[in-house]
């Protein structure tokens, strides 16, 4: 059987990848996914073009519609590392590997909390249906905004009457699950009402939500809570109005 023979190109090659035109890896169409690097979980797929000083890059995570557009501004030889700048003037930094054998090439673009895996692909960005994935929207930098997994707390009044009755009453959970597409479920609990009512199963409602800063901002929910702010690196998430509070933590 031949042996398969795997080529990794130094970060200093492939600088001249990027500063001069080659075959290689310019002008060509590149698609894979993007993954968070705490826990390997792929953020969205990603389509993106190279060449000799810019990059186009589509994808519903990390750069999204304000960052489609990348524009290279320097090299560092002593760290390897990469400086691209957007048209809004967002800066970004990563790592180059290539690898090619004889049966595929692969390219690895790896930022501080993420990496992109890429292949080269058989349509061009122009083809039709190319970018059917792609949402043109605004997107979060940060790999932990992708929440996904439940988070539980408990509701808590700021009338401290108040919460004592809700406390006597058995106090009310809540309950968020993260599910695709920038949308939660959002469930709630009482375990006096559930006796009465001869139900074990808690309400809930599906939720979609905007995310700004480290801060997410419900549309159309019932309740007048309409933003959440997200704490220790996605692990917490506090609700807070001049009424009440719901510190939630995650639980998976």
């Amino acid at each position: 059987m031949k042996k398969r023979v795997t080529i990794i190109i130094t970060f200093s090659f492939i600088f001249s990848f990027c500063s001069n035109p080659n075959k290689e890896i310019e002008n060509k169409t590149w698609e894979g996914q993007i993954h968070r690097m705490s826990d390997d979980k792929i953020l969205s797929d990603i389509k993106l073009k190279i060449c000799s000083d810019t990059m186009f890059l589509f994808s519903n995570a990390i750069f999204g519609s304000e960052n489609d557009t990348l524009l290279l501004q320097n090299f560092s030889n002593s760290d390897s590392i990469f400086t691209y700048k957007s048209l809004k003037g967002e800066r970004f930094q990563f790592k180059f590997k290539y690898e090619k054998n004889e049966d595929y090439e692969h390219v690895y673009l790896i930022g501080n909390d993420y990496y992109i895996s890429i292949v080269e692909s058989f349509n061009d960005l122009k083809t039709k249906s190319s970018l059917d994935f792609y949402k043109n929207i605004k997107v979060p930098r940060k790999s932990y905004m992708y929440l996904d997994g439940a988070y539980e707390g408990k509701l808590e009044m700021e009338n401290q009457l108040t919460n004592m009755y809700l406390a006597e009453m058995g106090g009310i959970s809540v309950k968020m699950v993260f599910i695709d597409n920038f949308k939660v479920k959002i469930y709630l609990k009482n375990a006096f009402v559930d006796l009465f009512s001869g139900s074990t199963k808690p309400s809930y409602e599906t939720v979609s939500y905007n995310i700004v800063g480290n801060k997410l901002y419900l549309d159309n929910n019932k309740s007048n809570s309409q933003v959440i702010e997200v704490k220790n690196m996605g692990e917490m998430l506090i609700l807070a109005t001049d009424d009440a509070n719901v510190i939630m933590h995650k639980v998976y």
